[in-house]
């Protein structure tokens, strides 16, 4: 990433986000380790003692749902932390649908955990969301300095093949050119 001759406004702003996905990592892992403890001590037949097999089954499916998505969106995480530090130009797009997928991830989980528990549960965490995505996506679609930062692409240098008489004659040219100046 090339920081000159960006205002400081976008700089704060990437500074930011890159903070942002570190902190989205961290509560992803710990998100993560949660998950996996409750997929694992999990008792099926206990539920089903105490329930239905209904009720059981769709716990058995959030649980494996909710533990594969948080994998998921993890693993997408660290990818984006390394994009974002190399500043490769697949860094917005990946990052704007992560966003949006997380939102619908969220509120699809959120909308069982409702189901499920036969409790309404407020769905604040993704508001939160939305509204985040939709600044992120309104900050990259209007700054052309944000956009320039992650734009770097590998460039391949050209070579072309020479005979080692042409060669002594370009080494020729250059030296004589190097004595002029």
């Amino acid at each position: 990433m090339n920081l000159k001759n960006i205002s400081i406004l976008t700089k704060f702003l990437i500074g930011l986000l890159g903070f942002s996905l570190l902190i989205s990592f961290g509560r992803g892992a710990i998100t993560f380790y949660d998950g996996a403890l409750a997929f694992w001590e999990f008792d099926y037949h206990q539920l089903v003692m105490t329930e239905s097999i209904l009720v059981a089954n769709l716990s058995d499916l959030f649980y494996s749902i909710s533990f594969f998505s948080v994998l998921f969106l993890l693993l997408i995480h660290a990818l984006l932390i390394y994009l974002f530090f190399t500043g490769k130009k697949v860094f917005i797009p990946l990052f704007l649908l992560t966003n949006f997928f997380a939102v619908l991830i969220t509120f699809i989980l959120s909308s069982i955990t409702n189901i499920l528990t036969e409790e309404y549960l407020e769905y604040t965490e993704t508001y939160i969301s939305i509204v985040i995505s939709i600044f992120w996506l309104v900050f990259f679609l209007l700054s052309n300095e944000a956009r320039s930062l992650f734009s770097n692409e590998l460039k391949r240098k050209k070579y072309i093949k020479l005979t080692e008489e042409e060669y002594n004659n370009l080494l020729k040219n250059k030296n004589s050119v190097n004595r002029t100046l």
